[in-house]
């Protein structure tokens, strides 16, 4: 049963307060022993009450934070400490923090709040003339308030007479450090760095070495604690004009960010606007937005009337995806030389196809020529059986994907990837097998298992595009920047080779150069580069799509 993360004068009725006494004289509490039973067990409480997704990649993470709180609290018994945090939210609040540790600053990604300042907002105060002079924005996990005060900054830069107007911003974190120190406003000169001079003189008065919010901003902000998993939403639907959600979901499993992004959806008023991380998207995740391409960064518009989606994407979809038969999709295809005629040697080979220039068509069992046709004007290449042969091998490898598709698209995630793996050892060098393990993995939240077959199935088939992408979003979510980076390149260019009309599951009715145009965007954004701006930590799980 979910829980919100409250204070210690709200806690679950009928559990006892605060962590059992013990005599810790003497006790080195910061290397105290965890069981596995117990790391399981805080494990599932940040699963159930946060939406945190603690992976054996941060298993240290974890275990350091909790040593860490339990020499804070006194407590040298790992069972003890699980069995009070499981009482007080309070204390459950002090070991998010130390997982999710925030690093902000005032105008964070220039490239996003160059589409916030050019595009977005202005477009929402126009509309907003017409309709009451009213506006409302959500600074989702705004944590120390760096950036619902960018948010009113721009805001008052845009209507700098706010008179007749009613307007608003909301910043809400589940941290009540993080709130506190968002409500008192001081900041250092590092977060405060990107402010130009004239706003910062503006909006801001100097405190000591510190620099403190001026009224002109205070105005526009409230603050409220709020929990993104289990709390209450905190507006009516179709009330909120634009959503800021950055670097939170990073946190969180597939499921539920698409809770959230749910619960953005209904708050989200006709035409709201969403903007999340720079290396967070909605591909393939929700059908309630399209994006909208802002120079170098993209931000999405919700949808009043979500598109009719007629094929099945297994994997990472919801139910609306799904149809009780989805089409099987033979492997891709695997670049190969120009085969050499012993009998032709005045002929030169065929050039290797070009990047961007030719394309490439999903190969089909009934495109295979005829058991001893002739392969051209010469003597045939292979003989009559041989030929035979490799059509029935291309063709059970074509019915062994399209079984691990169907059951990917029925939830079937484990049998699934029983299915792939069995594909895989019978054809080694099938890239859509490993590609098929790794996309069931990554459904059941399984990312380190799914990163070594991702990176067979891009070795034995770099022309996979879905896989290259599927390897670059994994990588991204491992904190693997510059590698994800090169292999979100690498999938625009195998998705740019594609036909362009061609019909995949993975691209749920939409063109494979909206794909493309993503990755491309991707691999070059500041994120995917450096991989400190927006771009997770080990054993963070990113849900990108677009």
């Amino acid at each position: 049963m979910s829980r919100v993360i409250h204070g210690r004068d709200q806690l679950p009725a009928g559990l006892p307060s605060g962590f059992p006494s013990i005599d810790v004289s003497g006790v080195d509490l910061t290397a105290v022993a965890i069981g596995s039973a117990d790391e399981d067990a805080v494990r599932c409480l940040l699963a159930e009450c946060c939406g945190l997704v603690i992976e054996d990649a941060r298993r240290d993470v974890l275990l350091e934070a909790m040593r860490a709180r339990m020499a804070t609290v006194g407590q040298s018994e790992a069972a003890l400490y699980v069995e009070g945090l499981r009482a007080d939210a309070a204390e459950l609040g002090e070991l998010v923090e130390h997982l999710v540790v925030p690093e902000t600053y005032f105008f964070r990604s220039p490239p996003q709040l160059r589409a916030l300042d050019t595009v977005v907002l202005p477009d929402l105060v126009e509309r907003a003339r017409s309709r009451g002079r009213k506006l409302r924005i959500w600074s989702a996990g705004c944590s120390s308030g760096e950036e619902a005060y960018t948010l009113a900054m721009i805001l008052t830069r845009l209507v700098p007479d706010r008179s007749g107007w009613d307007l608003k911003v909301l910043g809400t974190d589940i941290s009540l450090n993080a709130l506190a120190a968002a409500r008192q406003g001081c900041y250092g000169a590092r977060s405060v760095a990107p402010v130009e001079h004239d706003d910062l003189h503006r909006f801001f008065t100097p405190l000591g070495a510190s620099w403190r919010v001026g009224e002109q901003l205070r105005d526009l902000v409230d603050w409220r604690q709020h929990n993104l998993v289990s709390g209450c939403e905190p507006f009516r639907p179709g009330t909120v004009d634009l959503v800021v959600c950055r670097n939170v979901t990073i946190y969180f499993g597939r499921d539920t960010v698409r809770g959230v992004i749910d619960s953005f959806h209904r708050c989200l008023a006709p035409e709201g606007w969403l903007l999340l991380g720079p290396s967070e998207t909605l591909w393939r995740l929700h059908d309630g937005f399209h994006a909208v391409r802002c120079d170098d960064a993209f931000v999405y518009r919700r949808r009043e009337v979500p598109p009719v989606v007629t094929r099945d994407a297994p994997g990472p979809t919801s139910d609306r995806y799904r149809t009780e038969q989805p089409p099987p999709l033979p492997p891709p295809p695997r670049p190969s030389r120009a085969p050499r005629r012993t009998g032709d040697r005045g002929a030169a080979p065929a050039p290797p196809p070009g990047r961007g220039k030719a394309r490439i068509t999903r190969p089909s069992v009934d495109r295979l020529p005829a058991p001893g046709a002739a392969s051209g004007a010469g003597a045939p290449l292979l003989s009559a059986p041989l030929r035979s042969s490799r059509a029935q091998q291309r063709a059970a490898r074509m019915a062994g994907a399209a079984a691990t598709r169907a059951a990917l698209s029925t939830g079937a995630y484990e049998a699934a990837v029983s299915l792939a793996r069995a594909e895989a050892k019978r054809h080694p060098l099938s890239g859509e097998a490993h590609y098929l393990e790794g996309l069931a993995l990554v459904n059941l939240g399984r990312h380190e298992e799914a990163l070594p077959a991702l990176r067979r199935a891009v070795y034995t088939d770099p022309g996979h595009g879905f896989a290259q992408f599927l390897l670059a979003v994994t990588l991204s979510g491992r904190g693997a920047a510059g590698e994800a980076a090169r292999a979100y390149g690498a999938a625009a260019d195998a998705l740019d080779a594609l036909d362009p009309d061609v019909s995949a599951p993975e691209l749920d009715g939409r063109r494979v150069s909206e794909l493309a145009a993503l990755c491309r965007l991707l691999a070059r954004s500041p994120a995917s580069r450096r991989g400190g701006e927006g771009s997770p930590g080990p054993g963070e799980v990113r849900a990108d799509q677009t």
